[in-house]
Parts: structure tokens; sequence; C-alpha cells
């Protein structure tokens, strides 16, 4: 099963953070988180685009990007980064603290570079199963 969203944002001035919420499996199923996919629309030289994601398993996390049930971040302390001259990228998710929560938060951050050129996430998809 994959989640897509598709978004065509720019959101920096010089950084800018964006954040969805993604709802895992209905009614009982575990969820296995398996990878996160982004895309860029554009990416100019010098400008930085970096992905991250934590869980939750309480349905009021899905109101509230800050509510105290979200895991901390994976990967810890930093971030899964776009290569360099890409406009896609691909991370398992396979280390992830609590992969069967049954919600994802993924966070994009885009830097601009010294001319204020910002980079534009156009979409990013989660991969995952859902396992009785």
């Amino acid at each position: 099963m994959l989640f897509r969203s598709n978004l065509a944002k720019t959101f920096t001035d010089p950084e800018g953070r964006y954040r969805e919420n993604v709802n895992g499996c209905d009614d009982g199923p575990l969820t296995s988180w398996a990878q996160v996919h982004w895309s860029l629309t554009s990416r100019p030289n010098d400008t930085t685009a970096l992905i991250r994601v934590r869980s939750s398993d309480v349905t009021t996390a899905m109101d509230d990007y800050d509510h105290p049930s979200w895991s901390d971040w994976y990967p810890s302390n930093d971030y899964f980064e776009t290569p360099d001259g890409a406009l896609d990228g691909i991370a398992s998710l396979e280390g992830l603290p609590n992969t069967q929560d049954r919600y994802l938060q993924i966070e994009g951050v885009m830097v601009a570079n010294s001319d204020n050129q910002k980079p534009t996430l156009r979409s990013f998809s989660v991969a995952r199963t859902c396992d009785r």
C-alpha cells in the first residue's frame, strides 16, 4: 500500500519546514512502515532538501504536530538528504524505533542557497504493509 501526497511547496526563507501526518492501517491490522520517497520540482545549486520521520500510536496525535506521543525523529539527530544534483530521494524506515505504530509524521526541511534560491518539494510517498 502506498500513501502519496502532491505538494508543490516552496517554504524557505532561508530555511523552511513542512510536516504532514500519515494514517496507517485501519481497524486493527499492524502497520509496518517500509520506506519514504520524496520528489522535488526544482533544486537550484547549493540548496538542501532533507526528510525525517517519527511515529505515534495515539489517534489525537494526528491533530497535533507536537503531541507528546510522537516518537523521537528518525533518523535520530539527522535527516535523510536528497543526493547532490538529484530531484528524488528514497530511504528505508527499517530502523524506525516503532515501525508498527499506526501514524507517521514526515517533516521536510528545505534550505535556500546564498542567493535565496529555494528547492521545491513536489511530493512524497510512504510504502507500508498491513499485517494481522
